[in-house]
């Protein structure tokens, strides 16, 4: 919900429109007993603050001038994995596959996934030059509930990985197209889409 929206509706209106979305996304609207004050603190809040009102099963979250309704997950800390190409690997409500694009025999460094550690880059050209993941992210406008929940795919080991993918948001050239450098296409889909 656009933030600017719900401050032109009346206290009331605010409140009914809250309580009706919550109810529309499945969800049984909090009992509270100042919904105005709330509501006034979500919307009102400083745009360097992160409101956040918890209900059942979800949390009603703001950024960049938008309310979200953010559905409750597991906090089940993920492992890094390594997986070989030919096969898919689940990873954290996420689908990930390496599929032979070209030439099967190509030989793959080793890939990883994992989520974000902090300082990571990330270079979206070859020949370009990296810029901070944290930035990146941000000039996405990616909230920060999701950066953290991203699975991030590297080829190599150790100090010379590269991160050659970010979720569903971005791919290396060498592995994605209808004919990746790498002979290998690498698949990265949210579980259910």
């Amino acid at each position: 919900m656009s933030v600017p929206a719900l401050q032109a509706l009346t206290p009331a209106e605010q409140t009914n429109l809250v309580r009706w979305w919550i109810g529309r996304q499945g969800f049984e609207p909090p009992a509270i007993s100042d919904w105005q004050q709330v509501l006034h603190e979500l919307l009102e809040a400083g745009p360097d603050r992160e409101p956040e009102m918890r209900g059942e099963g979800f949390s009603l979250r703001r950024y960049q001038g938008r309310i979200y309704l953010v559905p409750e997950q597991e906090e089940n800390p993920v492992s890094p994995q390594e997986f070989l190409p030919g096969r898919s690997i689940e990873f954290g409500g996420w689908a990930l596959a390496l599929e032979s694009a070209v030439n099967p025999e190509s030989v793959l460094p080793p890939i990883r996934v994992s989520t974000r550690q902090g300082g990571e880059r990330i270079r979206l050209h070859p020949d370009g030059h990296s810029k901070s993941l944290k930035n990146w992210l941000q000039e996405q406008a990616i909230p920060p509930w999701e950066r953290a929940r991203l699975p991030l795919v590297f080829a190599g080991s150790g100090d010379d990985a590269e991160l050659i993918a970010v979720g569903d948001l971005w791919c290396s050239d060498q592995y994605s197209g209808s004919a990746p450098a790498a002979g290998w296409r690498l698949i990265v889909k949210r579980e259910g889409d």
